[in-house]
């Protein structure tokens, strides 16, 4: 029985699929044309748009590295570089804003996500932890 309500209780998700990147998102998100168009990226936003995932890439730039970046970033919002357990993710967040930033590392282009809306840090981790590229 504790299984099951378990099983009932979990937050189903659902794969997001960009040009350069693959993410796992909750349940219900859909493709914004318009908002990707304007973000560059390709953005998806829950029903009543109070959780958005903008997923792109960052070129592949000598010297530059998923952590490097995200450092970058964490910087400008006054944050810490938070390293997702056993890949080689990073993620800060800015509570402030309600944004959280997360780079995967990779051979090529460097996959980034950024997650803005009602979301907890531990959510967003567990989502982040399938960011990879596509």
């Amino acid at each position: 029985m504790a299984l099951l309500a378990t099983a009932l209780t979990a937050q189903a998700t659902n794969t997001l699929r960009s040009h350069g990147a693959i993410i796992e998102a909750p349940d219900g998100m859909v493709y914004d044309s318009d908002m990707s168009r304007k973000m560059d990226m390709d953005v998806f936003r829950n029903r009543d748009n109070t959780l958005i995932f903008a997923i792109g890439t960052q070129k592949a730039i000598e010297g530059v590295s998923a952590l490097s970046l995200t450092a970058v970033i964490a910087r400008g919002n006054g944050g810490k570089v938070v390293k997702v357990p056993g890949r080689d993710i990073y993620a800060t967040f800015d509570n402030r804003n309600k944004r959280v930033y997360g780079v995967c590392q990779a051979d090529g282009d460097l996959p980034v996500v950024l997650i803005i809306g009602n979301i907890s840090n531990p959510s967003a981790m567990h989502y982040l932890a399938s960011l990879r590229p596509a």
